[in-house]
């Protein structure tokens, strides 16, 4: 199924939700804050029945905007600019026409426009059902041109057709060690209703060899009986060791359990989890640990609901024993991409500061949802600065590898060069996979 891709880049921020209306309880701005838009698509991306792209922008009590292009007539990159908006929410609504006028595709969306920032917003919009119909509009974020440099053949790590992981829908967040000359890869494999944590290993980073699951559910008495997922691992003194996610029949986040093991496929597990869930934490996932001057650093995520996450740290001179540091980044309130909260930190000591790089989603309330990747800096591993406006990973900076969210990255420093393993959601086949990019 063919889809239809736009670029915007904008006097000022633009937020998109995906077939949406926006409600009449928003604020309207002041009247002279002011920013524009400019819609620009690739007419070779578009179906060939598509002769003519329209763009229409409204809001109560303004005028409605309108603008259109004939793409017969256009060159490949064709841009549609409308000025002076005023700043907040606007409606918008992308048709596409055959040459009789027929509208073949209607795509809704709406944008937010923020005084006094410029960036860029990329959308793809799919067919939904079959023949004349709908749009379904993916909103990523962005876009100056990304740091990093991808694969030109990602996904580096997925499903083996035929294989014992063929149907699964995650083959995702990978944790990486380095021993020797190979690298040794965890990551979680599954479906919704269960996950397992499986193994790989490389000569390069890049190409893999799948050595099957290595942490799978417990026995029904357990506090992992329905699944294990989102492991990260360090290996000291000649020993692996894993904190993980345990999953419950009555908790689908039910603790961080921690695992030792010689070989990285052999583990020994616990009786119970080193760190619970409790009702000021009802949810606890995405671990990531980090050992500095003999403390283990235990950054993870609390969940209070899909709509809220934050992350959280904790401190140990054994790796078991735990002491709280509370809360140390939340959402930003404002920023479309990090509405539902931030989540499944991955920090490492890099240049003299921590480097957390974490992951944030959006739309969850529109059945539509879309995860980025964050970047924030700290000198103590507790205070957050530098933190970006915009994401530091999305789905278009992945190409040629079309992906619709892209995220949860595990990064480690070779010499001058970083070394990304990341999440992605493939468009084809609809299914999350492992990528690789570097910077």
């Amino acid at each position: 199924m063919k889809k239809i891709f736009f670029f915007l880049s904008c006097a000022s921020f633009i937020f998109l939700f995906s077939c949406s209306k926006i409600s009449e309880e928003i604020v309207n701005p002041s009247e002279n804050a002011k920013g524009g838009v400019t819609f620009t698509l690739l007419k070779s991306a578009i179906p060939p029945e598509v002769k003519v792209v329209s763009i229409k922008l409204e809001r109560s009590g303004y005028p409605i905007v309108k603008d259109s292009v004939v793409l017969s007539t256009a060159t490949d990159t064709v841009r549609m600019q409308v000025n002076n908006l005023i700043i907040g929410y606007w409606n918008l609504t992308v048709t596409a026409q055959d040459e009789f006028g027929i509208v073949k595709y209607t795509g809704f969306a709406y944008v937010q426009v923020l005084e006094g920032i410029t960036t860029s917003v990329y959308i793809a919009m799919s067919p939904v059902g079959s023949g004349t119909g709908n749009l379904e509009i993916f909103i990523y974020w962005g876009l100056a041109k990304s740091k990093w440099t991808m694969y030109l053949n990602n996904p580096v790590l997925n499903q083996s057709p035929g294989g014992w992981d063929a149907e699964h829908f995650y083959v995702v967040d990978p944790t990486i060690v380095k021993v020797g000359s190979q690298y040794k890869m965890w990551y979680t494999s599954g479906n919704n209703s269960r996950q397992s944590i499986a193994y790989a290993t490389s000569s390069n980073g890049i190409n893999w060899t799948k050595h099957g699951i290595v942490i799978e559910k417990g026995p029904i008495e357990s506090w992992f009986n329905n699944g294990v997922s989102d492991p990260t691992v360090i290996y000291e003194d000649g020993i692996y060791k894993m904190w993980f996610v345990g999953k419950h029949y009555e908790n689908i986040h039910n603790g961080i359990g921690y695992a030792t093991s010689i070989d990285g496929v052999n583990w020994t597990l616990p009786a119970s989890p080193v760190i619970s869930p409790s009702g000021t934490k009802p949810h606890l996932f995405g671990p990531c640990i980090l050992k500095k001057e003999g403390i283990y650093f235990l950054y993870y995520t609390v969940g209070y609901s899909i709509y809220n996450r934050e992350i959280f740290l904790m401190k140990s001179v054994n790796g078991t024993s735990w002491e709280d540091y509370g809360m140390v980044l939340k959402r930003r309130e404002g920023l479309k991409w990090e509405e539902d909260g931030v989540f499944v930190p991955m920090v490492f000591y890099d240049e003299g500061k921590f480097k957390m790089y974490y992951s944030s989603m959006s739309d969850t309330r529109n059945s539509r949802i879309t995860l980025y990747c964050g970047y924030t800096e700290s000198n103590d591993g507790l205070t957050w600065i530098n933190r970006p406006l915009y994401p530091e990973l999305e789905a278009p900076h992945t190409k040629p590898w079309l992906t619709m969210s892209a995220t949860y990255p595990y990064i480690i420093r070779e010499g001058s060069k970083l070394r990304m393993w990341f999440s992605g959601l493939s468009t084809i086949p609809n299914q999350w996979q492992i990528g690789y990019a570097e910077q």
